[in-house]
């Protein structure tokens, strides 16, 4: 015979369990959403020409100085950046 009062409280620790864990997730995801809105504000403030400039030359000098540690290669960064990846 089964114990009914033991299975509900299981029941209703695993219920609690969840519960916990659904409010967890529900704060990890509003803090990412803060932090995209964040950046989302910053990204919008168009400021200076030097401003700018940083956009532009960081993507191109990782280019040309090496990317994922590994040693610089035009060749291969050439290969990056004409197969799209």
């Amino acid at each position: 015979m089964v114990n009914m009062t033991r299975l509900l409280n299981s029941h209703t620790e695993s219920l609690e369990y969840a519960r916990s864990t659904a409010f967890g997730i529900h704060d990890s995801l509003e803090q990412a959403a803060r932090a995209a809105n964040s950046w989302n504000q910053t990204l919008k403030v168009t400021s200076t020409i030097l401003d700018y400039g940083l956009r532009l030359s960081c993507p191109i000098a990782s280019l040309f100085l090496g990317n994922y540690g590994l040693p610089p290669s035009l060749i291969r960064n050439a290969a990056l950046v004409l197969g799209g990846t």
